[in-house]
C-alpha cells in the first residue's frame, strides 16, 4: 500500500475478482481448472480516499510485483511480468500508468529482470532493480538503475558495486531530498545499509 503525498488517495495491489461467469461456474459445480486458467493474477488498483471509489489499472496478462506513486499521484508506476509463474521474475518490465485510469505504457522493457520502482521525492527519477539486460540468470548480480519518467537511457549506478542489491522488504528507499537511494546488500554474512546517488554513482555504505 501507498499513499499519494497529498493523502486523497492510496495505491494496492489485490487479486482480481472472480468474474460473473467464473461464479456461475462454481454456483453450478461446473467449475474444472487448469493452473495456467486461473493464474492468480495481482493488479493494481487506486482507491479515492474522500469517495471510496476504486479504480483497477492493470488487467489482462501482467502480473504486477511493486509499484509506485509519482509526486503529484497522476501517475504510478509499476513492474509487471506476463504470469505470476517464478521464472517469468526474470522477464518482468517497468511501466507506467495514470492512476486515474488509463493505457499503461512501457518505461523500460529489455532482457532479464526489471522490477522494484521507486519514484523520487522530486519526480526526477524513477529508481528499480535490474539485471541490467545482461541475463536473465537466477545466480546473477542485480544492480540499482534510474530512469527519467519521461524515458530515455538507463543508468546503472552499481555497476561496479560486486554485491546483489535488494530492497527494504523489496523496495527501494529515497531520501526525502531525493539525494540518495538507500539499498541493502549482504557482505559474505552480514548485511549492510548502503546508499547511492543517481547523479554520481558512487555507492557509499
Amino acid at each position: 500500500i501507498e499513499w499519494s503525498r497529498d493523502g486523497q488517495k492510496l495505491g494496492y495491489l489485490a487479486r482480481e475478482p472472480k468474474s460473473e461467469e467464473r461464479k456461475k461456474k462454481e454456483k453450478d459445480k461446473d467449475d474444472a481448472w487448469t493452473p495456467s486458467s486461473l493464474y492468480p493474477w495481482n493488479r493494481l488498483w487506486t482507491m479515492d480516499v474522500a469517495t471510496r471509489k476504486t479504480t483497477q489499472l492493470t488487467s489482462g496478462e501482467m502480473h504486477v510485483t511493486g509499484f509506485s506513486l509519482s509526486p503529484d499521484g497522476k501517475q504510478a508506476v509499476f513492474a509487471g511480468q506476463p504470469t505470476p509463474l517464478i521464472p517469468d521474475q526474470f522477464n518482468s518490465e517497468i511501466y507506467l500508468v495514470p492512476t486515474a485510469g488509463g493505457r499503461s505504457a512501457p518505461l523500460v522493457q529489455r532482457k532479464g529482470t526489471d522490477n522494484s520502482p521507486a519514484w523520487s521525492p522530486d519526480g526526477k527519477w524513477i529508481a528499480f532493480i535490474s539485471q541490467d539486460a545482461k541475463t536473465t540468470a537466477w545466480y546473477s548480480n542485480n544492480h540499482l538503475c534510474v530512469v527519467s519518467p519521461s524515458g530515455g537511457p538507463v543508468h546503472n549506478l552499481t555497476g561496479s558495486f560486486d554485491e546483489r542489491v535488494q530492497g527494504f522488504g523489496g523496495e527501494l528507499v529515497w531520501t526525502p531530498d531525493a539525494a540518495y537511494i538507500t539499498f541493502q546488500s549482504n557482505a559474505r554474512t552480514a548485511q549492510h545499509l548502503y546508499r547511492v546517488s543517481p547523479t554520481q554513482g558512487t555507492v557509499q555504505p
